[in-house]
């Protein structure tokens, strides 16, 4: 009976020695599959922003990405082509002109009219011409000035399309905004830009690219100003209509 006794509690000893080194192993499996599984999620983690990325990249089309530039990028194209026409300056004086002619010579004499309004027609042509000019003094690298025209829809408002110079893709810059009027003048609100097919965001926009267009337009609103004051602006498709009063007064010649 005590040699039954000696050996069931062997074996029970025994059975507790294994239950200790399954429950130690236990223990140091633990942080070992928990470093494995942090190491799974950061490598995933790594893997989806790094395939972001290049997808943005490859987006731009300002580079070739493999793979990636097959899905992320096709070709941006204006929304038709603009051949440059008449610069704006000269559209502007010619007609404000034959404004002045048409509305102050009543019998063959100049005579103030009670009807001083100011009516100008701009085509995307004129403006295509005028606003590749006022870049190109601007000397912006990397761009096709050369190549920039200017779409006018009522739906979409102005679209000025820009070829990247010497791109393989062939990629470009899209600038999309509205003209409204305000204080009398000619004003932009950006809409949004693209790079090729990446929309750049919008806190960029305001920083980098509003400047430049404020900047640019000024030297328009300068022009028109001389003559009037705008009170309204509309864009038909391939046209800018501005209305507003004759704000100079053009001497009589003597009787």
């Amino acid at each position: 009976m005590s040699r039954i006794e000696k050996q069931a509690s062997l074996e029970k000893q025994i059975q507790d020695v294994k239950g200790d080194v399954v429950q130690e192993m236990k223990q140091q499996t633990k942080p070992r599959k928990r470093w494995l599984t942090c190491l799974i999620i950061f490598l995933v983690l790594f893997l989806v922003g790094l395939s972001s990325l290049a997808w943005l990249i490859a987006s731009t089309g300002l580079v070739s990405v493999p793979v990636f530039t097959r899905f992320a990028y096709s070709q941006p194209v204006p929304l038709r082509e603009v051949a440059p026409g008449i610069p704006v300056e000269t559209v502007l004086r010619e007609q404000i002109a034959t404004s002045f002619v048409q509305r102050f010579r009543e019998g063959g004499r100049f005579l103030p009219s009670p009807n001083q309004t100011l009516e100008v027609r701009l085509s995307e042509a004129s403006l295509t011409a005028s606003v590749r000019s006022k870049l190109e003094e601007a000397s912006l690298e990397g761009l096709e000035i050369s190549a920039l025209q200017v779409i006018l829809e009522p739906d979409s408002g102005v679209e000025v399309f820009i070829p990247v110079q010497d791109s393989h893709l062939q990629t470009a810059v899209i600038f999309f905004f509205d003209v409204m009027v305000k204080d009398g003048a000619i004003a932009v609100i950006p809409k949004d830009v693209f790079v090729g097919n990446l929309r750049v965001p919008s806190f960029l926009v305001k920083t980098f690219f509003t400047p430049l267009l404020k900047q640019r337009l000024a030297q328009l609103n300068e022009l028109i100003v001389r003559y009037g004051k705008i009170s309204s602006l509309d864009i038909s498709s391939g046209e800018l209509l501005i209305q507003g009063t004759v704000s100079v007064e053009v001497p009589r010649p003597p009787l």
